[in-house]
């Protein structure tokens, strides 16, 4: 690590124990030496994460760009297709995950990216480049490939069913979606400090690591959430999905959050790091949730069932497969296929022109330059 990221037995002496989570399970008995560990860990992670040369997990501009246009009603479809072929790697695996079962299938081998944003409408190709991004770039680290993978799966899991629990709350789906997507980067966001560590230091054991992440993670959400300068809604929802403030009633979807986390892990899709303790929702929090939700038994009973059928569909999707080239955008018709071959970034439109000081800016902010 660097200065700021030293070996956590340099803050063990006079460190007291952090904060829990208002709401998680009581700890687990851990052997004393595991529990000045976990102090150590969380005191040093937290001293990281609150110093000023502090980066978050890199996301490409493109995903943020299509997340704003995508919500604009002047904006179509062959200016989204211009903004993802800047990406040409982002927008094949976006091309891939659009015609995936968890989107409905197409089975079209050959499709145009373009054909492929118009079918999917700009809210979901929005959420559909989310889900790329994060995968591509935030879920990925070689120290701890196992964990991350577990983290994606849970956290792509619990997007599609906060968009599905939305749906019967009136609630915004795509917002939900994003909710959902990166509850869980705080987890992603301290694994990849903690891959940091020089090799020759011991390996952390999973019941230290499960404890670790169950203090800090909802926390670094909530920061990491500020840092990408994502709606204030988003971020009271990431620094807010295992407990909620004393005294108000929890938001809405931060009680979707909770709700679509228990589901996953019901469904097989928790993070199970250790004890697997880390992500696991409070029966009050649930109670809480559920209350200011207003499910009756029988909505209740038909979430999940619809629950289980999508859960088939997403775990269709898990496997990375090889993404598909991304086919040129010269042809502008929707019923022609264009041959496979990648694009290449295409020049900004002179609409554009206009909005680049504003992406430079935003790339400044989230590549640390």
């Amino acid at each position: 690590m660097t200065s700021e990221r030293n070996s956590p037995h340099d803050a063990q002496a006079g460190a007291q124990p952090a904060p829990q989570e208002t709401g998680a399970p009581p700890d687990a008995a851990l052997p004393s030496a595991d529990v000045a560990l976990v102090i150590a860990f969380v005191t040093q992670l937290r001293r990281v994460f609150s110093a000023p040369s502090y980066r978050p997990p890199l996301l490409p501009t493109v995903a943020l760009e299509v997340h704003e246009l995508s919500f604009r009603s002047d904006v179509g479809a062959d200016q989204l297709v211009e903004v993802l072929e800047k990406d040409a790697v982002l927008a094949a695996q976006v091309l891939r995950v659009a015609g995936s079962a968890a989107y409905g299938g197409w089975g079209e081998d050959d499709i145009s990216l373009r054909v492929a944003v118009v079918r999917l409408g700009m809210r979901h190709l929005a959420s559909v480049v989310w889900e790329v991004a994060a995968g591509m770039r935030v879920f990925r680290s070689a120290r701890y490939a196992a964990a991350m993978e577990q983290i994606r799966r849970h956290s792509t899991m619990c997007a599609h069913l906060c968009r599905l629990i939305a749906s019967r709350k009136a609630l915004t789906t795509e917002t939900a979606f994003l909710c959902g997507l990166l509850h869980d980067i705080g987890m992603a966001a301290t694994l990849l400090v903690l891959s940091d560590r020089p090799k020759d230091e011991p390996s952390i054991s999973p019941l230290v690591l499960d404890e670790v992440l169950r203090q800090t993670h909802q926390e670094v959400s909530g920061m990491i959430a500020q840092l990408w300068k994502l709606p204030a809604e988003v971020q009271n929802v990431l620094a807010n999905h295992h407990s909620f403030p004393d005294g108000e009633p929890p938001s809405l979807l931060s009680a979707t959050v909770a709700i679509a986390e228990d589901l996953s892990q019901k469904l097989g899709h928790g993070v199970t790091i250790g004890a697997g303790r880390c992500d696991r929702v409070a029966p009050e929090t649930l109670a809480r949730a559920r209350e200011v939700l207003g499910f009756t038994d029988e909505q209740e009973a038909e979430l999940r069932e619809t629950a289980q059928k999508l859960s088939a569909s997403v775990t269709q999707d898990f496997a990375p497969g090889k993404p598909k080239p991304v086919p040129s955008a010269a042809s502008k018709t929707a019923s022609a296929p264009v041959a496979a071959a990648p694009a290449v970034a295409a020049k900004p439109t002179p609409p554009h022109q206009a909005r680049l000081p504003l992406w430079r800016r935003l790339g400044r902010v989230f590549g640390g330059k």
